[in-house]
């Protein structure tokens, strides 16, 4: 009885509470920096079924601001709605990068709407869910221990949920000579409302370029005087699947610039490496003593690319934490740690050291003209040495890559589309064009292969590569790395080898013509007499020049791949029969759509068969739409079913 008692008084009590809270007005989030965030939530459940979504950003905001000494503040509020635990870990635990040594970092506000309050209240942060720590990359790097990654913890989570975020990182000296940005509006859910705001001196103008349907800034005078420009869009798709390294290709951005003209730039940028070169008389001793064998230019700078990966373990950080000016050269060798601006100033130090000409190159593997049109820093994606024989008539010409310590002597194969030489006389970007014609970067590879009673299976080989999928720095060097390389290639395709010899007809950093010889040491008969011969997927071909972000298993994706140039590839595999029949070849294919070709063609040519695969990718940049065409291409190209050649003696 007592406990149908208590049974009864608890549904009475909920009831009351129901009643009571019908009457009462909704409790209300209020307003944050200017937004209603109440009338954000509901245009979010009136967009969207919030039932299927892990989150909806109800606003998404950067504001640049800078003072009249130079002082840049920006700042980063983000309101998100929360629905499942996935969406958790992306928004309610967040790593924020810094550098203590030029910059403050402020939470301004972290809290949590939940059974109608917010947890804390709006002028509290909670003292446990701001912590800072150092990235783990520094943890055996004294020298960057300015470098900081603080955690920001919201507390009180509980499913559904709002959360709001606002910080503020401050640079006292961010914007005194310049500064530039790019802002991608769409994000990783889908928003209700992105913007950007940058807020200036009045006198002060700084230039702005959109594209892909971004606005235009609208320009307002603040009751101070100072000038706002305001960029917003409403109801934003969420940002393409799989992400793609630069998603100003397909996503509406703002780029900002600060910066007064290309000049500027080009003096601020070359003077942080001109003036941090110094080595010392030791370094260079030792360095005189591991060049000493190397009487060659190209085995020189080869020999310093092994030097500083040998001696200086590269530091992985962020980007924004590399804000500072970089150490001399001969500390980042002292100490045998250093980020990617240290190895390069670094690498152009020992490279000078060595009678080479050697300046930074920043390199954009995309081209866009408007960008084209602003000085700065954030369109480029990539950072290399560009390193030249130090005396007229030398053969080197070469990048460095001070991240992965790779040299390359194909330029093409760097992604370039867009290239910056700072400490050149001429300050302007300039553009590699898309190649017109497919046949520009081409793979072409035959194969003959013929069996011998006493001499076992032979065959001779021929390759013509041109341009992006040109081999030479595989196979350039002062040893046999010309023989082992094609060695790799004709045993990707048909298994091991041995190459006996080769003679180059072309051989440069664009094109590379060359036909070489070889014996195929393992093709063995099976018990029931039969030779299997595997076509395999050429080593150094298309396959091996796309994108990280393709993946085949992916049936379908928002974002479009982005590759480097028009392919076209061609492997041609000749077995002589002699006095045997063939058992089993592929079946022919033959594929043709908007993103390329795909054919396979099985053949006899007198006494002997011949396999021909073809695949040409047409466009270097591929819609989502289209992901389905060049998906079946490749997929073609994969298929292990479709290599296998069974012969046997008659």
């Amino acid at each position: 009885m007592i406990r149908i008692r208590c049974r009864y008084a608890v549904s009475i009590v909920i009831m009351i509470l129901s009643l009571y809270s019908s009457i009462l007005p909704a409790a209300s989030m209020g307003s944050s920096e200017g937004h209603d965030l109440d009338a954000l939530l509901a245009r979010a459940g009136e967009t969207c079924d919030l039932s299927q979504e892990d989150a909806v950003i109800l606003l998404a905001s950067q504001r640049v601001s800078i003072g009249d000494d130079g002082t840049m503040k920006t700042r980063v509020h983000y309101v998100v709605w929360i629905g499942t635990g996935t969406a958790i870990h992306q928004y309610a635990d967040l790593r924020i990068p810094w550098n203590s040594a030029v910059s403050r970092l402020d939470v301004i506000r972290l809290r949590t709407w939940r059974e109608g309050m917010w947890h804390p209240s709006e002028s509290e942060v909670s003292e446990t869910a701001v912590v800072e720590t150092l990235p783990f990359a520094v943890a055996r790097a004294d020298d960057y221990t300015a470098m900081r990654e603080t955690m920001l913890l919201h507390d009180g989570i509980e499913l559904p949920c709002v959360i709001e975020t606002v910080y503020e990182i401050t640079e006292p000296e961010g914007s005194l000579i310049g500064a530039d940005g790019i802002w991608i509006f769409q994000q990783d859910d889908r928003a209700v409302m992105v913007e950007f705001i940058m807020e200036t001196p009045a006198g002060h103008m700084p230039r702005f370029v959109t594209g892909k349907g971004a606005p235009v800034p609208v320009k307002s005078v603040l009751s101070d005087g100072r000038v706002r420009y305001v960029s917003s869009v409403e109801y934003v798709p969420r940002l393409g699947v799989p992400h793609i390294d630069q998603p100003e290709w397909h996503a509406p951005f703002l780029y900002w610039s600060t910066w007064k003209d290309w000049q500027s730039l080009a003096d601020r940028t070359a003077a942080t490496f001109e003036d941090f070169l110094d080595l010392g008389d030791e370094i260079r001793e030792r360095l005189n003593e591991g060049l000493a064998d190397e009487l060659e230019d190209v085995s020189k700078v080869a020999r310093i690319a092994s030097m500083i990966d040998e001696r200086v373990r590269l530091v992985r950080c962020d980007p924004r934490l590399m804000l500072t000016e970089p150490r001399q050269a001969s500390r980042t060798w002292e100490t045998g740690y250093g980020h990617v601006a240290d190895r390069a100033v670094l690498a152009i130090a020992l490279f000078r050291a060595a009678g080479m000409k050697a300046q930074p190159v920043y390199i954009s593997t995309v081209f866009n003209t408007y960008l084209w049109q602003l000085p700065g820093l954030s369109i480029f994606d990539r950072r290399l040495i560009h390193v030249q024989s130090g005396t007229d008539g030398g053969c080197l010409d070469a990048w460095y890559s001070p991240r992965t310590g790779e040299l390359i002597r194909n330029r093409y194969s760097t992604g370039i589309r867009m290239s910056w030489l700072p400490c050149s006389e001429y300050v302007l970007p300039t553009r590699t064009e898309y190649s017109k014609d497919i046949s520009d970067n081409s793979f072409d590879l035959t194969l003959s292969i013929e069996h011998d009673e006493n001499a076992g299976w032979k065959g001779k080989g021929y390759l013509s590569a041109k341009k992006l999928l040109c081999p030479i720095d595989r196979m350039s060097g002062l040893h046999d790395e010309a023989a082992s390389w094609l060695q790799k290639l004709a045993g990707s395709v048909i298994g091991e080898v041995k190459v006996t010899s080769y003679n180059p007809y072309i051989f440069n950093a664009q094109a590379i013509s060359t036909g070489f010889d070889f014996d195929a040491e393992n093709i063995p008969e099976d018990t029931f007499g039969r030779v299997r011969i595997y076509s395999g997927v050429p080593s150094g071909g298309i396959l091996d020049m796309l994108p990280g972000d393709l993946r085949l298993y992916h049936e379908h994706r928002d974002s479009p791949v982005v590759l480097q140039d028009r392919m076209s590839q061609r492997i041609l595999l000749r077995i002589r029969k002699n006095s045997m029949k063939l058992v089993h070849a592929p079946e022919p294919v033959s594929i043709e759509n908007a993103a390329g070709i795909f054919r396979l063609e099985v053949r006899s040519e007198g006494e002997w068969l011949v396999i021909e695969r073809e695949l040409e990718i047409k466009t270097p940049g591929v819609q989502p739409e289209e992901w389905p065409m060049l998906r079946a291409l490749l997929l073609e190209e994969k298929d292990a079913s479709s290599r296998a050649i069974l012969l046997k003696k008659k």
